[in-house]
């Protein structure tokens, strides 16, 4: 906490902490910090990598290439960014689906090949998320998602989503029989950070 105070010039700092939303989402973003240290069952999404990293108590961590918001990070309704800090898994949705699956409205319409479809089609898996802090708690409104997108749509470190984290679908459905609802998942954007979380906190750490 005192690195966070230290990032902030006095004048910012107290103009924030007069603010009831700031100083709970920080106190919630160093509870959730910790708990992921002491549960190691976390997903962390690093937006400057564009990569998705599963940690999990007693096993080596995995790492999956994603794809955020092409607009960049935020957290305001109808602004296509991809959201950031702590989330949970609301639902997962698609478990058995074939991995050319189109869903509208979390629910399959029919194959990729048979679809016309736009240019950001949710394939294969849903994983939706729900914001656990103050200034994303309108998240799950928003239709924020983990979910496959067709190969091919994206390379390493391109960003092409309207605000989900896109996947591939073969990594998708492998990720997603690895996690379930109410598992936390750290959305994290080292070049536009938070101003109550402004380092990359290494919740994953293989020994």
């Amino acid at each position: 906490m005192l690195h966070v105070i230290e990032t902030l010039s006095s004048t910012k700092l107290r103009r924030c902490l007069k603010q009831p939303s700031f100083v709970l989402d920080l106190l919630i973003h160093f509870y959730y910090s910790v708990y992921a240290r002491i549960i190691r069952r976390v997903v962390v999404v690093d937006v400057q990598l564009q990569r998705l990293t599963l940690c999990r108590s007693g096993m080596k961590s995995i790492s999956f290439s994603v794809s955020t918001s092409r607009f960049g990070t935020g957290e305001q309704s109808d602004s296509y960014k991809t959201p950031r800090g702590w989330f949970f898994i609301s639902e997962c949705i698609g478990d058995g689906v074939d991995l050319d699956v189109v869903f509208k409205g979390r629910k399959p319409i029919g194959r990729m090949a048979s679809l016309k479809c736009h240019d950001d089609p949710i394939l294969a898996r849903i994983i939706r998320l729900s914001g656990l802090q103050y200034l994303n708690q309108n998240t799950e409104e928003r239709y924020i998602y983990i979910h496959g997108t067709p190969d091919g749509t994206y390379t390493s470190e391109e960003r092409t989503s309207i605000g989900c984290v896109r996947m591939k679908p073969s990594d998708v459905s492998s990720f997603f029989h690895m996690v379930g609802p109410g598992v936390l998942v750290y959305i994290h954007d080292s070049a536009n950070p938070l101003s109550m979380q402004p380092d990359f906190l290494r919740v994953c750490s293989d020994s």
